[in-house]
């Protein structure tokens, strides 16, 4: 082999052994690579089935803090219900003993009232017999037994026929009710035709402006004068 031919092959054999180097160099720094990106890979599985884990853990505390919360508001709202049910029930009770108060409270005052009524007819009409008298006296209205209304206290007199309306908390509304029953008095009382209507509206207290009221409507008034009740507008009703 000649000197030049001999140069030629160990060079090739030089290249090619760095080739060889290189190729190898390279294979080494691929597998790196690839056991880096597998590891790498490996550990970012690890992490999301651990994330994923977490995302279940957290999904199912959220359930059932949710499932939790909806059986506490459905209770909630189930005492809230019973609770606005026994306000209504208290409410409606307490109504019912308010007004059964109310009615004790004007009777009461019926009681008181009446009474006196017979003493007022003599001293300011000259009646000291009655030929009736009534308290809470319940009537028809003539043929009608379902249209049944009753009179606080009834008198009646050769001459005169007495009516009382009594009220514990006299209101405007009540002085215009009386004025509504006394138009419809002889449907209840014929009686009353052939008579004087003596009309009487009576409490323990009437206000002034109530007064002024009836006696322009020519309704006695009557309440508490120092110790004993007494008509409080005789001379204005008799000079209307």
């Amino acid at each position: 082999m000649s000197a030049n031919l001999r140069k030629q092959v160990d060079t090739l054999e030089t290249r090619t052994d760095s080739l060889e180097s290189i190729l190898g160099q390279f294979i080494s720094s691929m597998n790196s690579t690839m056991l880096r990106q597998e590891a790498d890979t490996r550990a970012f599985k690890d992490e999301m089935r651990a994330f994923k884990d977490e995302m279940r853990t957290f999904r199912e505390n959220t359930d059932r803090t949710l499932t939790r919360m909806e059986a506490d508001t459905k209770a909630l709202k189930e005492e809230m219900r019973e609770s606005k049910k026994e306000m209504r029930n208290d409410s409606r009770k307490l109504r019912q003993e308010i007004g059964r108060l109310d009615n004790k409270i004007g009777m009461l005052v019926e009681d008181m009232v009446a009474p006196n009524i017979p003493g007022v007819a003599a001293e300011y009409f000259g009646d000291s017999h009655f030929r009736f008298s009534g308290l809470r006296i319940k009537k028809p209205r003539g043929e009608d037994l379902s249209a049944e209304r009753e009179f606080d206290f009834v008198a009646i007199s050769e001459k005169n026929f007495y009516v009382n309306e009594t009220k514990s908390k006299p209101r405007p509304e009540d002085v215009r009710g009386f004025l509504e029953m006394l138009k419809e008095l002889p449907e209840y009382f014929p009686e009353c035709r052939n008579r004087k209507i003596i009309p009487i509206f009576s409490s323990l207290h009437i206000p002034e402006n109530m007064v002024i009221n009836l006696t322009r409507h020519g309704i006695y008034a009557m309440a508490m004068r120092e110790d004993t009740m007494d008509l409080l507008n005789f001379d204005e009703v008799i000079g209307t």
